[in-house]
């Protein structure tokens, strides 16, 4: 998969010395003619960077190394191998416990600054529908801002990590495959965002529940339409 190289080549230049965490990375262009890739497989590898923590983007400026763990790599460079159906469906049992459970928290320990953060993310995922570009960044935020409300930030780095794994796949069904997903999404996010602004942690529990069903149910039809090995064709 070409946007893996990428990272892995960025992985030898830092682990060689050649760039250091704050270091500015090549721009897209250099590595592109590097690798002799094209310039949105880099593209595509500087998101998945960016969301798993490993670059900190700089508008005007461009992107620079963090010191993010040797873990986060790791995970990135798995994706590769993960992208099998009964490898994507037990990254999503771990993901469900999980996720399930910070909804559960959330609305048990949620601040009002943490909720106006929450209604903030599930609103904007009405943009998405609009901008369907936009829905896997959406859809992050929010998973993101509810896994901040559980107040156990531990929970907000395995969101992060699972979030980076499936993210292709995501994206192909928030906006390639199925768009009638980003107005459904829309509607579960402000259910979940609602079951956590009430207070009802029971609530909470069974709006992600569902939620996460129906995300099983579009990566299975993805799967058995082979359209994440068009997305990725087609990005390459």
């Amino acid at each position: 998969m070409v946007p893996i190289r990428v990272i892995e080549y960025l992985r030898r230049l830092r682990d060689t010395g050649e760039l250091a965490p704050g270091d500015r990375l090549p721009s897209e262009r250099e590595i592109a003619e590097h690798l002799a890739v094209g310039r949105n497989a880099v593209r595509e590898a500087f998101k998945a960077m960016e969301l798993a923590g490993m670059i900190e983007v700089r508008a005007g400026s461009g992107s620079y190394l963090t010191d993010a763990p040797d873990v986060a790599v790791d995970w990135l460079l798995a994706v590769d191998t993960r992208q099998r159906l009964d490898s994507i469906r037990q990254l999503l049992e771990v993901r469900r416990t999980v996720e399930v459970r910070v909804a559960e928290l959330a609305a048990l320990n949620a601040t009002a600054d943490h909720l106006e953060a929450l209604k903030a993310a599930a609103a904007e995922m009405a943009q998405a529908v609009l901008e369907p570009q936009a829905g896997l960044r959406i859809d992050t935020g929010f998973h993101l801002a509810l896994a901040r409300a559980s107040g156990n930030g531990l929970y907000v780095d395995i969101v992060r990590r699972c979030l980076v794994v499936l993210q292709s796949v995501r994206r192909s069904i928030l906006y390639q495959v199925n768009p009638s997903a980003l107005r459904r999404t829309h509607q579960e996010h402000e259910r979940i965002a609602a079951a956590v602004e009430a207070r009802d942690p029971d609530g909470a529990r069974a709006a992600m529940a569902a939620h996460l069903d129906q995300v099983e149910r579009g990566m299975t039809d993805l799967f058995k339409w082979g359209a994440v090995n068009r997305a990725e064709s087609a990005g390459s």
